[in-house]
């Protein structure tokens, strides 16, 4: 199996084979994408081609481009393999092939300008035959690699980002990823084990079995198979093993996640006794059970799956694999509770799932995010029918000897199943394409589906009987009792989102985005789709027995797919891409560990805000009690229940005060186990860098991870530093890259500066091929440096024996980001906090309804910005309780214009473009008043008064309604004026193209003796993650003092806001019930008229605002009933009338007669009087502006 071999176990691999990596020396360069249209083969550049420069593999072109992670873009790799290397000779009969771990996507491969083959797929292996194209002496290899955006829903990458391997075999010979290990338990340490293996010769594959038993073929007589298992570290536990034989073996150890025993198994081809070819697959012994009613078993004992989704990402590094990188990861996943990982959503790199061998790490094995019907434009459903069994073939051969892997997903959230009856023929398919390749069982064929509510969605699910359920907790009992045949779990949970050491206070306030663009890592930030909150996520799963586990969505934070925000990367993780644990990582912990042997503690959040600003303070432990403490005195003491979803934290609430807070963990005997501090510190005065490791061998591929802290002049972390950092690395290594992990950062990976992100950065040092030492340094401005020496020893002197990767060492290659030298150039002090003070008291009152507020920024030498103010509610929307009159740059005054409670905002941008931080100061106001909203202006969707059913946060401070029963979300009270309208502009967020019904009720819900207005309809196309608005005509105008509300059944929705659109009065058809005043002798109201006006009747349109001066007609629709019905038309704005007569002759039905009046402007009032005799019947009235 041509995968990198794991340190440790890989030697015997090499000397009995020619094949070796083959990622150095490489030369590239990348171009603007050619003609999207052409399906014709790419033009290959010449071998001298200038634009080439040196680069070594696994590589990422697209990590370097912080301007535009997606540039639609090809690149071309050129590798000249001199005889040495490839000793091709044309009178042989050996076979020459080149294995690709992984190029992203749709690459073609030219050998000596002749096209050898292509991949359409970015994330399955494949091979390509050489022999037919070689000549003798040197050799050319090209390799084109096109690029074209969105062809995913997250960054991808593109490249060469995996390793590439040469090999050279006899004529026939066993086909790369072509053992598969089939084992069977007989009793404890006694197993079955039955040998598979694929033959190839020139391109074709044909099973072992088949060729030996074949008799037009000579060679089948002259060759032989014999395998032979051993441990790893050599020791033979039986030899001359046939193929297709079962033997048994004894004195195994299973493979567990506590105890991941491994073991080889040694694939020899003899040519009449004399070994031609031999392979080595590494694997363990384990079963495996999937219980309809009690979930998962792993050597027959229930392990409930503590699992996340993990992207393919490396933050900093980009895609490039790095065995050093991916294993950081592994290690702080286990460290929070995780035994299993579901690689999301493709094939994995196969150095993640040896690893997870290594490990212990349970994997969920993904290969599709779509299948035909497409989630972007450029992505894989373009090639899904053409090459999907090809590369279902590649995935299951190359892992299925994985005793890590228990489940195949064929697919995430696909639209194919769910949307026809055809997705259910697509998961047949695909479950045939899976067993022909594992028809031993290896895993088990699941799928990951959001939409199980849905009919074809479970028909799909039934084919496999192993349903992953995505965001559907809610859905678990019912299609459990309805499908008592089907294995069930959470393929995809939580979705909370959070920024590590980000704090949004109250917790009682969930809010999804705010200003600085950060989700708060009190637990307050939650999307529509996911979990109300961590608590509700990790216990639901707990008191399901029949769920298999769940995997949190997700373990890191990945570049791409921000949503529901305008960011850089996502903020799902419970670890961020620089791999610093979030708060959600000690929930999580707390949940998933036991305080009997891995005892914890973990308090937040940091303790630096405004004196007595009111904190919630949170307490994760696994420990049954806890305590906490301000400055050595008692807060109170917890018993916490971590199966009940309301006794799984500690939480408190205290006003701050500088000094050091302390959480104290006992077990149930009343015995410390744990502690955490949060300790006041002041300003940064010096950095601190912490590496990893102390000591790396110089193989170019191991890495060294440096945590860059800020410390105040008495040695206290500043949780909240920002300051820039400058890098320098001396001797034996390179900056490979840096990380803060802030989701809102697009400032380059690859340079050498960056800021600290909530007081932590992350600097990731590659060594060179030398052995010595490699010195970094960080300094910032007005700070003391930092420097760290770590050694570097010679690869020889860290292995037994000389390693077959020994012959491609090189070192990482490191493109610098254009933006970088900019980047480097600032050396601004950015404002780390700023602290709100009010002198007097921030409970405004009728007798004193102001106050002034003062803001002190720290440090006192940041750089000199301005200070943006402003009035919200706890979840940051703007409100207009209270105005705010400026003084100077650092104080305002505020004064209430209506009871009620509110915060002023104080921010700074610290020259980002957006706000950076914030501070806030809370207010109450009373004996004020009250106050209406104004409904021709913008109401933000999350400013609703009253609820009722599900309602969750929506993309930018909306309002989302649930899925299933109905949502009612009423705002105001507004005050429409006297007039009113009859118009209102909703933009919304539909995320099933379908359309919609929206119920409109004034006032609040029918229950809460409202009036339902009219049903609209919404069908709109879906644009990703954003609003559409649409316009909805009333069938009445509201008035007055009153509430609107907006109902949906049975759809998630998310609701942007409302605008009401105010009327022109002045210019408006007017009908009988828009009049302000009548009187007089005799007339009837009746529905939609005035109807027999007589003597002296006078009718009144008040607030007529006619603007400019404008020439108009008035146009009367009515009936008179006789010759002549004289109407004096009366305009006063209360200085000046005009007088203007209108003739309204013989009419026997409802008639629109225009009439001049004079020059129009202004407010005005509009009287019209009717003289004796009159019984006229007047319908309508409407002034028309006249073209000059």
């Amino acid at each position: 199996m041509p995968a990198e071999i794991p340190t440790g176990h890989r030697k015997a691999w090499f000397f009995m084979n020619t094949c070796r990596r083959i990622n150095s020396e490489w030369l590239f360069f990348k171009q603007p994408l050619s003609d999207t249209t052409t399906t014709l083969s790419p033009t290959p550049p010449a071998q001298n081609d200038s634009r080439f420069y040196p680069v070594n593999l696994p590589h990422d072109w697209l990590i370097a481009n912080s301007a535009d992670h997606y540039e639609n873009s090809e690149g071309w790799y050129q590798k000249i393999i001199s005889s040495d290397i490839l000793p091709f000779d044309a009178s042989s009969d050996d076979d020459w092939l080149l294995y690709f771990e992984g190029v992203y996507m749709d690459c073609t491969i030219f050998v000596n300008g002749m096209q050898a083959g292509e991949w359409k797929y970015g994330y399955s292996s494949f091979e390509v035959r050489l022999t037919p194209f070689l000549k003798t002496g040197e050799n050319t290899i090209l390799v084109h690699v096109r690029y074209q955006s969105p062809n995913s829903r997250w960054y991808s990458g593109a490249g060469i980002y995996r390793s590439v391997w040469l090999k050279k075999v006899p004529a026939v010979h066993i086909a790369s990823d072509g053992i598969a290990a089939e084992t069977h338990l007989i009793e404890n340490g006694k197993w079955s084990l039955c040998m598979h293996t694929t033959f190839e010769k020139e391109g074709i594959q044909q099973s072992a079995k088949d060729f030996f038993a074949s008799e037009n073929d000579n060679s089948s007589a002259s060759l032989s198979l014999s395998f032979c298992v051993q441990t790893l570290d050599g020791t033979v536990i039986l030899s001359e093993i046939l193929e297709n034989t079962p033997v048994t073996l004894t004195n195994i150890k299973p493979w567990d996640i506590s105890e991941p025993n491994l073991y080889k198994i040694v694939c020899t081809l003899s040519e009449n006794g004399t070994a031609i070819q031999t392979e080595t697959i590494t694997t363990g012994f384990r079963t495996t059970r999937f219980d309809t009613n009690e979930g998962f078993f792993l050597n027959d004992a229930h392990i409930k799956l503590k699992g996340v989704c993990q992207h393919h990402d490396l933050g900093a590094l980009g895609s490039a694999v790095n065995r050093s990188a991916i294993k950081r990861q592994l290690l702080i996943l286990k460290s929070m509770g995780v035994n299993a990982v579901r690689t999301t959503h493709n094939m994995p790199a196969a150095m993640l799932l040896e690893l997870a061998d290594e490990m212990g790490i349970l994997i969920v094995d993904e290969a599709f995010d779509m299948w035909k019907m497409s989630k972007t434009t450029y992505d894989y459903a373009r090639f899904f029918k053409e090459w999907s069994a090809r590369d279902v073939k590649s995935w299951i051969c190359r892992d299925r000897n994985h005793p890590c892997v228990i489940l195949w997903s064929i697919g995430n959230e696909i639209y194919d199943t769910h949307a026809t009856e055809h997705g259910q023929e697509i998961t047949r398919y695909l479950k045939e394409q899976v067993l022909l390749h594992d028809p031993y069982g290896h895993a088990a064929v699941t799928i990951g589906s959001n939409f199980m509510q849905g009919e074809n969605a479970r028909k799909c699910a039934d084919i496999l009987k192993i349903a992953g359920y995505n965001y559907a907790e809610r859905l678990y009992d019912k299609q459990h009792a309805d499908h008592p045949d089907w294995v069930i779990y959470g393929s995809e949970t939580s979705s909370t989102v959070q920024s590590r050491g980000i704090y949004h206070f109250p917790l009682t306030k969930p809010l999804l985005t705010d200003d600085d663009g950060q989700c708060s890592s009190l637990g307050n930030s939650t999307v529509n789709w996911g979990a109300k909150n961590q608590q509700f996520c990790a216990v639901s799963d707990l008191h399901m027995p029949f769920s298999l586990g769940q995997f949190l969505w997700s373990g890191f934070d990945y570049i791409g797919e921000p949503t529901p925000y305008q960011s850089r990367n996502s903020f799902f993780g419970q670890i961020d891409t620089a791999g610093f644990p979030k708060d959600a990582y000690y929930f999580y912990q707390s949940v998933w560990t036991d305080y009997k042997t891995n005892p914890m503690v973990h308090l937040l959040p940091y303790w630096d805000f405004n004196p007595g600003q009111m904190i919630d303070i949170r307490v994760y432990t696994n420990a049954p009690k806890v305590a906490l403490f301000l400055n050595d005195t008692l807060i109170g003491e917890k018993t916490l229940a971590h199966t009940e979803e309301d006794n799984m934290i500690a939480d408190w609430q205290l006003p701050f005060e500088a000094g050091t807070l302390k959480a104290i963990a006992y077990d149930e005997n009343g015995v410390e186990i744990a502690r955490d501090e949060a300790s006041s510190f002041g300003d940064a005065a010096s950095l601190r860098l912490t590496a990893n490791r102390s000591q790396v061998t110089a193989d170019g591929s191991e890495l060294i991870f440096v945590t860059i802290d800020a410390l105040d002049k008495d040695g206290h972390v500043v949780a909240n530093a920002n300051n820039r950092v400058h890098f320098k690395v001396t001797g034996e290594g390179m900056l490979a890259g840096l990380d803060n992990g802030d989701s809102t950062d697009y400032e380059p990976y690859k340079g050498d500066c960056r800021r600290l992100f909530s007081g932590k950065l992350l600097a990731i040092i590659a060594p060179t091929l030398t052995a010595g030492t490699i010195t970094i340094t960080a300094s910032s401005e007005e700070l003391t440096s930092a420097s760290l020496t770590v050694n570097t020893i010679s690869y020889n002197e860290s292995a037994d024996e000389k390693d077959p990767c020994a012959a491609d060492l090189h070192i990482m290659t490191i493109t610098r980001d254009p933006l970088a030298d900019s980047i480097s150039r600032q050396s601004d002090i950015p404002v780390r906090k700023i602290t709100l003070s009010c002198e007097t008291s921030t409970h405004l009152t009728a007798d004193a309804p102001s106050a002034i507020i003062y803001a002190s920024i720290s440090p006192a030498n940041a750089t000199t910005q301005t200070l943006d103010w402003k009035v919200t509610n706890a979840e940051g929307v703007t409100v207009p309780y209270a105005v705010l009159e400026p003084i100077d740059n650092a104080h305002v005054r505020i004064r209430a214009l209506s009871d009620g409670s509110f915060f002023v905002r104080c921010s700074v941008t610290n020259g980002r473009g957006h706000t950076a931080l914030y501070s806030t100061l809370a207010f109450t106001a009373t004996e004020i008043g009250t106050m209406n909203l104004d409904p021709y202006t913008f109401t933000v969707g999350s400013l609703y008064s009253d609820s009722e059913g599900e309602i969750a946060n929506g993309n930018a401070h909306g309002a989302a309604t649930g899925s299933e029963g109905t949502t009612s979300i009423t705002y105001g009270p507004f005050d429409f004026g006297t007039f009113g309208t009859d118009t209102v502009t909703i933009p919304i967020f539909e995320t099933e193209s379908q359309p919609v019904n929206l119920t409109f009720i004034e006032g609040k819900t029918k229950s809460k003796h409202g009036t339902i207005l009219c049903t609209g309809r919404y069908d709109k196309k879906m644009i990703w993650d954003q609003y559409q608005e649409e316009t909805f005509k009333l069938p009445k105008r509201l008035r007055g003092i009153t509430t609107f509300t907006i109902q949906v059944t049975d759809r998630k929705l998310h609701i942007g806001g409302l605008t009401f659109h105010k009327s022109e009065k002045a210019w408006t058809t007017l009908a009988a019930s828009d009049i302000d005043r009548i009187y007089g002798d005799a007339f009837c109201r009746a529905d939609d008229a005035i109807t027999g006006i007589g003597n002296n009747v006078t009718i009144e349109y008040a607030d007529m605002d006619f603007g400019n001066e404008t020439s108009a007609v008035i146009e009367i629709t009515g009936r008179s009933p006789i010759a002549k019905n004289t109407i004096h038309v009366r305009t006063s704005n209360g200085i000046k009338e005009a007088l203007n007569i209108a003739e309204f002759t013989y009419s026997e039905d409802y008639t629109t007669k225009c009439f001049p009046v004079n020059v129009l402007s202004g407010s005005q009032t509009v009287t019209l009087l009717f003289l004796p005799g009159s019984n006229f019947d007047l319908k309508s009235i409407h002034f028309v502006k006249k073209n000059n």
